[in-house]
Protein backbone atom coordinates (compact mmCIF):
# COMPACT_ATOMS: atom_id res chain seq x y z
CA UNK A 1 0.00 0.00 0.00
CA UNK A 2 2.57 2.63 0.81
CA UNK A 3 3.94 1.57 -2.35
CA UNK A 4 1.00 2.37 -4.23
CA UNK A 5 0.98 5.69 -2.74
CA UNK A 6 4.21 6.47 -3.75
CA UNK A 7 3.21 5.74 -7.20
CA UNK A 8 0.33 7.93 -6.98
CA UNK A 9 1.86 10.65 -5.69
CA UNK A 10 4.82 10.32 -8.18
CA UNK A 11 1.74 11.15 -11.19
CA UNK A 12 1.23 14.53 -11.02
CA UNK A 13 4.58 15.24 -11.10
CA UNK A 14 5.36 13.75 -14.54
CA UNK A 15 2.10 15.17 -15.90
CA UNK A 16 3.62 18.36 -14.84
CA UNK A 17 6.49 17.64 -16.43
CA UNK A 18 5.20 16.99 -19.60
CA UNK A 19 4.45 21.23 -20.55
CA UNK A 20 7.55 22.27 -19.16
CA UNK A 21 8.99 19.65 -21.66
CA UNK A 22 6.96 20.69 -24.56
CA UNK A 23 7.63 24.87 -23.61
CA UNK A 24 11.46 23.71 -24.03
CA UNK A 25 11.10 22.31 -27.29
CA UNK A 26 8.43 25.07 -28.98
CA UNK A 27 11.12 27.60 -27.20
CA UNK A 28 14.40 25.74 -28.77
CA UNK A 29 12.04 25.83 -32.02
CA UNK A 30 10.89 29.99 -32.09
CA UNK A 31 15.17 30.16 -31.62
CA UNK A 32 15.77 27.88 -34.55
CA UNK A 33 13.37 29.86 -36.78
CA UNK A 34 14.50 33.34 -35.67
CA UNK A 35 18.30 32.73 -36.49
CA UNK A 36 17.94 30.93 -39.68
CA UNK A 37 16.60 34.19 -41.55
CA UNK A 38 19.17 35.93 -39.91
CA UNK A 39 22.28 33.93 -41.30
CA UNK A 40 20.67 33.74 -44.31
CA UNK A 41 20.67 37.43 -44.37
CA UNK A 42 24.31 37.76 -43.45
CA UNK A 43 25.41 35.44 -46.07
CA UNK A 44 23.17 37.21 -48.38
CA UNK A 45 25.42 40.55 -47.56
CA UNK A 46 28.41 38.92 -47.46
CA UNK A 47 28.32 37.87 -51.10
CA UNK A 48 26.62 41.31 -52.08
CA UNK A 49 29.43 42.78 -50.71
CA UNK A 50 32.06 40.11 -52.26
CA UNK A 51 30.57 40.85 -55.60
CA UNK A 52 30.67 44.73 -54.81
CA UNK A 53 34.44 43.87 -54.45
CA UNK A 54 35.12 41.99 -57.33
CA UNK A 55 32.97 44.31 -59.69
CA UNK A 56 35.49 46.99 -60.78
CA UNK A 57 38.47 44.43 -60.98
CA UNK A 58 35.93 42.24 -63.14
CA UNK A 59 35.28 46.01 -65.30
CA UNK A 60 39.42 46.12 -65.34
CA UNK A 61 39.94 42.54 -66.88
CA UNK A 62 37.59 43.43 -69.54
CA UNK A 63 38.77 46.64 -70.10
CA UNK A 64 42.29 45.65 -70.18
CA UNK A 65 41.51 42.70 -72.77
CA UNK A 66 39.66 44.99 -75.25
CA UNK A 67 42.19 47.03 -75.32
CA UNK A 68 45.21 44.48 -75.58
CA UNK A 69 43.22 42.76 -78.77
CA UNK A 70 43.17 46.77 -80.02
CA UNK A 71 46.38 47.37 -80.09
CA UNK A 72 47.15 44.06 -81.17
CA UNK A 73 45.07 44.76 -84.44
CA UNK A 74 46.72 48.31 -85.01
CA UNK A 75 50.35 46.14 -85.02
CA UNK A 76 48.56 43.64 -87.23
CA UNK A 77 46.82 46.55 -89.55
CA UNK A 78 50.25 48.36 -89.76
CA UNK A 79 52.83 45.63 -90.10
CA UNK A 80 50.51 42.83 -92.03
CA UNK A 81 48.01 44.66 -93.60
CA UNK A 82 50.38 46.77 -95.12
CA UNK A 83 52.33 44.52 -97.04
CA UNK A 84 49.30 42.85 -97.81
CA UNK A 85 49.40 40.10 -95.71
CA UNK A 86 46.03 39.49 -94.24
CA UNK A 87 45.08 36.07 -93.34
CA UNK A 88 46.45 33.77 -90.80
CA UNK A 89 45.91 29.97 -91.02
CA UNK A 90 46.24 27.26 -88.31
CA UNK A 91 46.36 23.77 -88.90
CA UNK A 92 48.19 20.47 -87.92
CA UNK A 93 48.97 17.46 -89.55
CA UNK A 94 46.09 15.69 -88.67
CA UNK A 95 44.55 12.98 -91.13
CA UNK A 96 40.82 14.48 -90.65
CA UNK A 97 42.10 17.66 -92.57
CA UNK A 98 45.61 18.11 -93.53
CA UNK A 99 45.43 16.58 -97.02
CA UNK A 100 42.58 18.77 -98.00
CA UNK A 101 43.84 21.89 -96.55
CA UNK A 102 47.20 21.48 -98.40
CA UNK A 103 45.84 20.57 -101.83
CA UNK A 104 42.47 22.44 -101.79
CA UNK A 105 41.52 25.25 -99.21
CA UNK A 106 45.56 26.56 -98.43
CA UNK A 107 46.54 27.47 -102.51
CA UNK A 108 42.79 29.39 -102.53
CA UNK A 109 44.44 31.44 -99.98
CA UNK A 110 46.46 34.63 -100.57
CA UNK A 111 50.17 33.33 -101.02
CA UNK A 112 50.83 36.03 -98.44
CA UNK A 113 49.10 33.38 -95.63
CA UNK A 114 50.81 32.96 -92.54
CA UNK A 115 50.55 29.55 -91.50
CA UNK A 116 51.15 27.87 -88.18
CA UNK A 117 51.29 24.31 -87.76
CA UNK A 118 49.81 23.34 -84.55
CA UNK A 119 51.28 20.24 -84.53
CA UNK A 120 54.92 22.27 -83.84
CA UNK A 121 53.75 24.45 -81.55
CA UNK A 122 56.74 23.64 -79.30
CA UNK A 123 59.06 25.50 -81.76
CA UNK A 124 56.80 28.82 -82.18
CA UNK A 125 57.73 31.67 -80.76
CA UNK A 126 55.75 32.95 -78.33
CA UNK A 127 55.89 36.95 -78.71
CA UNK A 128 56.12 36.59 -82.03
CA UNK A 129 53.43 38.30 -84.20
CA UNK A 130 51.28 35.03 -85.42
CA UNK A 131 51.19 33.16 -82.33
CA UNK A 132 50.20 36.79 -80.39
CA UNK A 133 47.06 36.74 -82.66
CA UNK A 134 46.57 33.16 -82.49
CA UNK A 135 46.30 33.43 -79.40
CA UNK A 136 44.27 36.54 -78.57
CA UNK A 137 41.51 35.63 -81.84
CA UNK A 138 41.95 31.60 -81.56
CA UNK A 139 40.26 31.56 -78.16
CA UNK A 140 39.73 28.72 -76.15
CA UNK A 141 37.99 25.84 -78.31
CA UNK A 142 37.95 25.17 -81.86
CA UNK A 143 40.66 26.31 -82.41
CA UNK A 144 42.68 24.20 -85.03
CA UNK A 145 41.85 24.26 -88.03
CA UNK A 146 41.55 28.18 -87.95
CA UNK A 147 41.48 31.01 -90.01
CA UNK A 148 41.65 34.37 -89.04
CA UNK A 149 40.90 37.26 -91.47
CA UNK A 150 42.85 41.03 -90.95
CA UNK A 151 41.43 44.23 -93.16
CA UNK A 152 42.88 47.62 -91.96
CA UNK A 153 40.69 49.37 -89.46
CA UNK A 154 38.21 46.18 -88.81
CA UNK A 155 38.07 43.61 -85.82
CA UNK A 156 39.55 40.44 -86.99
CA UNK A 157 36.92 38.22 -88.29
CA UNK A 158 37.52 34.39 -87.08
CA UNK A 159 36.84 31.64 -88.64
CA UNK A 160 36.70 27.70 -86.94
CA UNK A 161 36.90 24.84 -89.45
CA UNK A 162 37.17 22.18 -86.44
CA UNK A 163 33.40 21.18 -86.79
CA UNK A 164 33.31 21.93 -90.63
CA UNK A 165 36.04 19.09 -91.08
CA UNK A 166 33.96 16.70 -88.50
CA UNK A 167 30.76 16.56 -90.64
CA UNK A 168 32.82 16.72 -93.74
CA UNK A 169 34.80 13.30 -92.46
CA UNK A 170 31.00 12.10 -92.20
CA UNK A 171 30.15 12.45 -95.61
CA UNK A 172 28.67 15.95 -94.83
CA UNK A 173 30.17 18.74 -96.90
CA UNK A 174 27.36 21.24 -96.57
CA UNK A 175 29.05 22.89 -93.70
CA UNK A 176 32.66 22.94 -95.37
CA UNK A 177 31.08 24.59 -98.53
CA UNK A 178 29.12 26.73 -96.24
CA UNK A 179 31.66 28.19 -94.35
CA UNK A 180 34.34 28.03 -97.55
CA UNK A 181 32.37 30.49 -99.07
CA UNK A 182 31.85 33.10 -96.43
CA UNK A 183 35.55 33.12 -95.96
CA UNK A 184 36.35 33.70 -99.90
CA UNK A 185 33.71 35.89 -99.53
CA UNK A 186 35.48 37.89 -96.77
CA UNK A 187 38.63 37.87 -99.20
CA UNK A 188 36.79 38.89 -101.87
CA UNK A 189 38.19 35.75 -104.08
CA UNK A 190 35.08 34.63 -106.49
CA UNK A 191 36.55 31.78 -108.07
CA UNK A 192 34.93 28.22 -107.02
CA UNK A 193 36.52 25.75 -104.38
CA UNK A 194 38.59 22.92 -106.02
CA UNK A 195 37.68 19.83 -104.74
CA UNK A 196 39.94 17.43 -103.59
CA UNK A 197 38.98 13.76 -104.76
Amino acid sequence: QFGDRLWKLAQPSVELDCPMNADRESEGLFRSLMIAPLVGSILVLLVGSILVLLLPVVILIVIGYFLYGLILQFVIWFSWCSRNITVLMVTSDSPNWQEYIETDLLPQLPKSTVVLNWSERRTWKTLSLSVLAFRYFGGQSEFNPLIVVFRPFRWARTFRLWQAFKDYKHGKTKTLELLEGRIFKELAISRPVVRHE
